[in-house]
């Protein structure tokens, strides 16, 4: 490597190191967000983080969350 040959990060590159986001998250966000997007379609994104599929789920929590999920599900057809 020469002195003329350098490596520098991009916006992206920074924004996931920053914020210790993996590259898909960022890329998903990238392309996803934008100025248009209401309230639902942000959430859809935002789930969509592949940090949120290595989450531990404590004790019975499972249970719960499925619970919730029913009454959730049972709110937003009624």
């Amino acid at each position: 490597v020469g002195d003329d040959d350098a490596v520098a990060p991009l916006t992206l590159g920074r924004v996931a190191s920053f914020y210790y986001l993996q590259y898909s998250t960022v890329a998903l966000f990238s392309t996803n967000l934008t100025d248009e997007l209401d309230l639902e379609g942000l959430l859809h994104v935002l789930c969509g983080s592949a940090e949120y599929d290595e989450l531990p789920v404590r004790h019975n929590e499972d249970r719960l969350n499925a619970e919730l999920a029913t009454q959730v599900s049972e709110r937003s057809l009624g």
